[in-house]
Formats: structure tokens, sequence, C-alpha cells
């Protein structure tokens, strides 16, 4: 609803490459023409985190972290689910997941 972002939305463009891999492959091309006609571009030939470029451990981590706490819980909760995945290899019994309800 604010005006300044509405703004901006209304001046952006796409194109779908006919060409493009999806959904075989996540690439992607990015083009910014400034206001001074200045031209930008960034090319991404596949996805960070896919098949191509997977996610080091730790990174995944981070990656969980970061989007338990985005999602409104603690960082203590998202340790304690964590812990909790961490404990569970090996066993069928999964009822402690529901100790993590909203």
């Amino acid at each position: 609803s604010r005006p300044d972002v509405r703004k901006l939305a209304a001046r952006v463009r796409y194109e779908v490459d006919p060409a493009n891999e999806y959904p075989a492959n996540y690439s992607g091309h990015l083009r910014v023409t400034l206001s001074d006609g200045s031209v930008h571009e960034m090319s991404q030939p596949h996805l960070r985190g896919g098949v191509r470029e997977p996610l080091a451990p730790a990174e995944i981590l981070a990656k969980f972290h970061a989007n338990t706490v985005f999602g409104g819980w603690s960082e203590g909760m998202a340790g304690r689910l964590e812990a909790y995945c961490r404990s569970m290899t090996g066993g069928p019994d999964l009822s402690g997941l529901a100790d993590f309800r909203s």
C-alpha cells in the first residue's frame, strides 16, 4: 500500500525467455535501466542451493534458523527443533514433532 513501492512496481517489466531451461534448471537474468540511461545486468546460470550448486551443511542450518525466526519462532525454539531433528535419525517415531505446533 506504500505509494513509493507501488510507483516502483509499476515500472517493473518481465519477459519469458523461450530458451530458458526451466524447470530442468532455475536460471535468471536481471536488467535494470536507470533514469540516466545506464544499464546494469546480472545473470544467474543456476539456482544456488540446487543440484548444480548445493548448500554446505552449515549454510542449510543457517537458512533453517533464519526461516524459523522469520516465521515467528524464537531462536530457542528453532534450536530445540534442530536438536530434536538431530536426535530422531534411525527412529520411526515422530510424535515429538507435536511439541512444535503453533
